[in-house]
Protein backbone atom coordinates (compact mmCIF):
# COMPACT_ATOMS: atom_id res chain seq x y z
CA UNK A 1 0.00 0.00 0.00
CA UNK A 2 1.28 3.42 -0.92
CA UNK A 3 0.68 4.90 2.53
CA UNK A 4 2.65 2.13 4.24
CA UNK A 5 5.56 2.43 1.82
CA UNK A 6 5.71 6.18 2.46
CA UNK A 7 5.75 5.50 6.17
CA UNK A 8 8.19 2.55 6.27
CA UNK A 9 10.48 2.56 3.23
CA UNK A 10 13.42 4.85 2.54
CA UNK A 11 12.40 7.74 0.24
CA UNK A 12 14.51 6.49 -2.67
CA UNK A 13 13.16 2.91 -2.51
CA UNK A 14 11.66 1.57 -5.74
CA UNK A 15 9.72 -1.65 -6.24
CA UNK A 16 9.57 -3.52 -9.56
CA UNK A 17 6.95 -6.10 -8.58
CA UNK A 18 5.16 -7.76 -5.69
CA UNK A 19 4.59 -11.47 -5.23
CA UNK A 20 2.67 -12.76 -2.21
CA UNK A 21 2.42 -16.40 -1.15
CA UNK A 22 -0.82 -17.23 0.69
CA UNK A 23 -1.19 -13.82 2.38
CA UNK A 24 -3.99 -12.98 4.85
CA UNK A 25 -6.39 -11.15 2.53
CA UNK A 26 -9.24 -11.27 5.07
CA UNK A 27 -8.14 -7.91 6.49
CA UNK A 28 -9.66 -4.85 4.83
CA UNK A 29 -7.64 -1.71 5.51
CA UNK A 30 -8.23 1.92 4.56
CA UNK A 31 -6.81 2.67 1.13
CA UNK A 32 -5.90 -1.00 0.54
CA UNK A 33 -6.36 -0.56 -3.21
CA UNK A 34 -4.10 2.51 -3.37
CA UNK A 35 -0.89 0.75 -4.33
CA UNK A 36 2.43 1.50 -5.92
CA UNK A 37 2.42 1.20 -9.70
CA UNK A 38 3.98 -2.24 -10.04
CA UNK A 39 2.56 -5.61 -11.09
CA UNK A 40 1.57 -7.97 -8.31
CA UNK A 41 0.65 -11.62 -8.09
CA UNK A 42 -0.93 -13.50 -5.22
CA UNK A 43 -0.34 -17.26 -5.16
CA UNK A 44 -2.56 -19.36 -2.93
CA UNK A 45 -3.39 -22.97 -2.20
CA UNK A 46 -7.05 -23.81 -2.81
CA UNK A 47 -7.12 -26.11 0.23
CA UNK A 48 -5.37 -23.71 2.62
CA UNK A 49 -7.30 -22.95 5.80
CA UNK A 50 -4.76 -20.76 7.59
CA UNK A 51 -5.39 -18.00 5.06
CA UNK A 52 -8.32 -18.12 2.66
CA UNK A 53 -7.96 -18.30 -1.09
CA UNK A 54 -11.44 -16.82 -1.61
CA UNK A 55 -10.52 -13.70 0.38
CA UNK A 56 -7.45 -13.18 -1.82
CA UNK A 57 -9.45 -13.82 -4.98
CA UNK A 58 -11.92 -11.10 -3.93
CA UNK A 59 -9.12 -8.71 -3.00
CA UNK A 60 -7.51 -9.13 -6.43
CA UNK A 61 -10.93 -8.47 -8.03
CA UNK A 62 -11.14 -5.22 -6.04
CA UNK A 63 -7.60 -4.30 -7.10
CA UNK A 64 -8.37 -4.90 -10.76
CA UNK A 65 -11.56 -2.82 -10.53
CA UNK A 66 -9.40 -0.04 -9.06
CA UNK A 67 -7.14 -0.28 -12.15
CA UNK A 68 -4.24 -2.11 -10.50
CA UNK A 69 -2.07 -4.70 -12.25
CA UNK A 70 -2.93 -7.74 -10.12
CA UNK A 71 -3.32 -11.46 -10.70
CA UNK A 72 -4.53 -14.31 -8.50
CA UNK A 73 -3.05 -17.77 -9.05
CA UNK A 74 -4.59 -20.71 -7.23
CA UNK A 75 -3.11 -24.19 -6.79
CA UNK A 76 -5.58 -27.07 -6.43
CA UNK A 77 -5.27 -29.30 -3.35
CA UNK A 78 -2.47 -27.14 -1.91
CA UNK A 79 -2.39 -26.39 1.81
CA UNK A 80 -0.69 -23.50 3.57
CA UNK A 81 3.05 -24.10 3.52
CA UNK A 82 2.82 -26.24 0.38
CA UNK A 83 6.13 -24.77 -0.75
CA UNK A 84 7.96 -25.22 2.55
CA UNK A 85 11.41 -26.77 2.32
CA UNK A 86 11.43 -30.56 2.72
CA UNK A 87 11.37 -31.56 6.39
CA UNK A 88 9.86 -28.31 7.69
CA UNK A 89 6.69 -29.38 9.47
CA UNK A 90 3.78 -26.94 9.81
CA UNK A 91 2.67 -25.63 13.20
CA UNK A 92 -0.55 -27.44 14.03
CA UNK A 93 -1.75 -25.56 17.14
CA UNK A 94 -2.15 -21.80 17.09
CA UNK A 95 -4.90 -19.19 16.81
CA UNK A 96 -6.11 -19.40 13.22
CA UNK A 97 -8.30 -16.47 12.06
CA UNK A 98 -8.99 -17.41 8.44
CA UNK A 99 -12.75 -17.68 8.98
CA UNK A 100 -12.80 -14.05 10.18
CA UNK A 101 -13.07 -10.93 8.10
CA UNK A 102 -11.41 -7.92 9.66
CA UNK A 103 -11.91 -4.26 8.79
CA UNK A 104 -10.10 -1.12 9.75
CA UNK A 105 -12.42 1.40 11.39
CA UNK A 106 -12.00 4.92 12.68
CA UNK A 107 -8.64 5.75 14.24
CA UNK A 108 -7.08 2.55 12.87
CA UNK A 109 -9.03 0.15 15.10
CA UNK A 110 -9.24 -3.37 13.64
CA UNK A 111 -12.65 -4.98 14.13
CA UNK A 112 -14.30 -8.28 13.32
CA UNK A 113 -16.57 -7.30 10.40
CA UNK A 114 -19.15 -9.87 11.52
CA UNK A 115 -19.59 -8.44 15.02
CA UNK A 116 -18.29 -4.88 14.69
CA UNK A 117 -16.26 -5.40 17.85
CA UNK A 118 -12.48 -5.08 18.25
CA UNK A 119 -10.59 -8.27 17.41
CA UNK A 120 -9.86 -10.73 20.24
CA UNK A 121 -8.60 -14.30 20.32
CA UNK A 122 -12.03 -15.24 21.71
CA UNK A 123 -13.87 -14.32 18.49
CA UNK A 124 -16.04 -17.25 17.37
CA UNK A 125 -14.46 -17.13 13.91
CA UNK A 126 -11.00 -17.90 15.35
CA UNK A 127 -10.11 -21.58 15.51
CA UNK A 128 -7.43 -23.13 17.74
CA UNK A 129 -6.25 -25.40 14.93
CA UNK A 130 -4.04 -24.97 11.92
CA UNK A 131 -3.00 -27.31 9.19
CA UNK A 132 -0.64 -27.20 6.30
CA UNK A 133 1.98 -29.22 4.58
CA UNK A 134 4.43 -29.53 1.76
CA UNK A 135 3.35 -30.53 -1.70
CA UNK A 136 6.44 -31.03 -3.87
CA UNK A 137 4.56 -30.74 -7.16
CA UNK A 138 2.90 -27.46 -6.15
CA UNK A 139 6.17 -26.15 -4.70
CA UNK A 140 7.87 -26.73 -8.06
CA UNK A 141 5.01 -25.08 -9.96
CA UNK A 142 4.99 -22.05 -7.63
CA UNK A 143 8.74 -21.58 -7.90
CA UNK A 144 8.57 -21.76 -11.69
CA UNK A 145 5.68 -19.29 -11.72
CA UNK A 146 7.50 -16.78 -9.52
CA UNK A 147 10.65 -17.06 -11.66
CA UNK A 148 8.66 -16.53 -14.86
CA UNK A 149 6.82 -13.53 -13.37
CA UNK A 150 10.03 -11.86 -12.23
CA UNK A 151 11.81 -12.63 -15.51
CA UNK A 152 8.98 -10.92 -17.37
CA UNK A 153 9.03 -7.91 -15.02
CA UNK A 154 12.78 -7.41 -15.24
CA UNK A 155 12.88 -7.99 -19.00
CA UNK A 156 10.20 -5.30 -19.34
CA UNK A 157 12.24 -2.94 -17.12
CA UNK A 158 15.36 -3.05 -19.38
Amino acid sequence: MTRLVRMLAAPDTAFAAFNALYPPCNIRLDEDTVLLAAPRQIRHGAAAIITRADACRHYVERLRKAGRDAAFLEYADALHGCDNPPGLEPVLRAAEPSRCTFEQRAEGILVNAGTGWPVTLGDPCISPRMSGGRNAQVATAKQAGVKAFLATVFKRAK
